[in-house]
């Protein structure tokens, strides 16, 4: 075995792929570049745009500067027949495997954007009664669980006091009924 390092680069797209040029130019090891995506699998190429922020797609940005492919996203074919309890991938198939890839990267765009939303409901008193954190993209579905949440613990108290009042009520009844 001679002394020389070995380095093993995984993924073939523009950043393995330069990363693997540089270590050879500089004849930094013996350099092995590898691409790990099955040919059978359903795959999309993944871009990303960066200047004064990130943002992600499938289709590119078109600038030349600032944007590139910088990965892919993708799934086994033996994933696909297991998750959707199939034996062959139809076009159907694949449609539905398409839709949770463009949900699955616009959810990872709005977390780069810092579109990532959530709620707090407090007591007049300061207290936390309830929250939930985690709504990515538009705040506008946040708003509304915000609101429901905030509803349903204004229902809450108030038929607590009720009931309070109807204790009491009962109570200063028996007081008197005793006297």
């Amino acid at each position: 075995m001679n002394g020389r390092k070995k380095v093993t680069v995984v993924g073939a797209g523009n950043v393995g792929a330069t990363c693997a040029q540089e270590l050879a130019r500089r004849d930094y090891a013996d350099v092995v570049l590898v691409d790990i995506i099955p040919k059978d699998a359903i795959k999309l190429p993944v871009y990303l745009y960066e200047h004064s922020g990130m943002t992600v797609s499938l289709e590119p940005f078109g600038d030349p500067w600032d944007s590139g492919q910088v990965g892919w996203i993708f799934v086994t074919r033996e994933k696909v027949l297991e998750e959707y309890s199939v034996k062959k991938i139809t076009p159907q198939v694949r449609e539905k495997v398409l839709a949770v890839f463009r949900a699955e990267i616009e959810i990872y765009d709005a977390y780069l954007r810092g579109e990532v939303y959530g709620y707090i409901v407090r007591s007049p008193e300061g207290d936390n009664l309830d929250s939930c954190w985690g709504f990515f993209g538009e705040s506008k579905y946040c708003m509304e669980e915000g609101r429901a949440s905030l509803r349903a613990e204004v229902e809450n108290r108030t038929q607590s006091n009720e009931i309070e009042r109807g204790r009491a009520a009962q109570a200063a009844q028996e007081n008197v009924a005793t006297v």
